[in-house]
């Protein structure tokens, strides 16, 4: 993380101005937010395999943020 420090910050400061740009009330912790759920899908995916509903998370995402 410190090696790629700016340019995560980069992509977290356009995710926020995305998140503003789209009428979030709160930017800031919506990109907090879905950065954190794609994190968790990614760790558990690697720890179950072919066991984790990839499939069933993916649309959960896509319903949230795609009415």
């Amino acid at each position: 993380m410190k090696k790629y420090k700016a340019q995560f910050d980069r992509l977290f400061a356009a995710e926020r101005q995305l998140y503003k740009d789209l009428g979030y009330a709160d930017s800031d912790d919506e990109a907090t937010y879905l950065r954190s759920i794609l994190q968790g899908i990614s760790l558990e995916y690697l720890l179950s395999g072919k066991n984790y509903p990839l499939k069933t998370m993916k649309e959960k995402i896509i319903k949230r943020y795609l009415p």
